[in-house]
């Protein structure tokens, strides 16, 4: 991020890394079978989620465990298996968040379209930033760990914020056992904030909250 604007960023998980002996996207996920369909959805929302244009590869948005091999068609057969499809829906939504929200694009290379409100965390590898348009603030939280965090308190402006989006929800393959669909800051953050939410992560999720004007 610290010459981020001089630049135009591409953020690409292009066809040349699930070729040739690399493995496909989901296959290079640590852990267990749950682990591996967590963490992918967890980068493909920091990859949306994050200042720059972005690029995926064909088949990857619904998680096939064969490389792609230029000789056959994609594996379709993967979307009649829930978990493959849970991905390929996740996707969709945030394919839907990141065309819709202005403010996942219209500033991706402006100072004031981004603000990281966690990014020093290194006990327990929560990461949390703004994503800003003239209209609206978003808030975007990443659990890098599969640690599950009770009232967990992230900095963001204050105000009340709205739930839009979970990728631990069951809908998503997932099984979070928290509801925290609205949400009201309250004094005190970490990283000099004065304000924060509290709320629970689930292991390896990521989670989209609006400002509330």
């Amino acid at each position: 991020m610290a010459y981020f604007r001089s630049e135009r960023f591409l953020l690409p998980l292009s066809h040349d890394e699930v070729v040739h002996l690399k493995h496909s996207l989901v296959n290079k996920m640590p852990g267990s079978y749950d682990d591996k369909f967590a963490l992918l959805k967890n980068l493909y929302a920091y990859q949306m989620c994050h200042p720059g244009k972005r690029l995926l590869f064909m088949g990857s948005e619904f998680a096939p465990f064969e490389e792609w091999d230029e000789n056959k068609s994609l594996e379709w057969n993967y979307l009649t298996f829930p978990k493959h499809d849970s991905v390929r829906a996740f996707l969709s939504d945030l394919n839907a968040i990141e065309k819709d929200i202005s403010a996942f694009h219209s500033k991706d290379y402006e100072e004031d379209g981004f603000e990281w409100t966690m990014v020093d965390n290194s006990n327990d590898s929560i990461f949390a930033f703004l994503r800003k348009s003239r209209k609206s603030t978003y808030l975007c939280i990443f659990n890098m760990t599969p640690v599950e965090r009770y009232d967990y308190k992230i900095g963001c402006p204050p105000g009340k914020y709205k739930l839009i989006l979970d990728s631990s929800e069951e809908q998503y393959g997932g099984h979070t056992p928290f509801n925290h669909y609205e949400v009201l800051t309250s004094p005190g953050a970490p990283e000099g904030r004065s304000d924060g939410i509290s709320i629970g992560i689930a292991p390896f999720a990521a989670l989209i909250f609006r400002l509330e004007r």
